[in-house]
């Protein structure tokens, strides 16, 4: 229901700005098990540093830190476009 949430038409720029995204429900794996995040570090290409993770529950956000991704917990959209900034991420803030 959240990822129909945001496939409305006021959420189109999620689409460009983060071109890309693993959904678990897709892979068939869950969070906080370690093969969601280990999936998304092969989709990235990326070191799993160059990850950005953010969840609004505590035992996701230790899967992804367990697995070496950056990640942190939603506090608000204020603390989310703070932590964003801070890692470069400026665009459509």
């Amino acid at each position: 229901p959240h990822w129909e949430f945001l496939q409305q038409p006021r959420f189109a720029w999620l689409q460009t700005f983060f071109p890309k995204r693993i959904l678990s429900f897709e892979e068939g794996l869950m969070k906080p098990e370690g093969g969601i995040y280990q999936r998304a570090i092969e989709l990235a290409g990326v070191d799993p540093e160059q990850i950005f993770f953010v969840d609004d529950r505590p035992e996701n956000v230790q899967g992804a830190l367990d697995c070496g991704i950056r990640a942190v917990m939603f506090e608000s959209v204020a603390q989310t476009r703070s932590d964003l900034w801070n890692l470069g991420v400026q665009s459509h803030l």
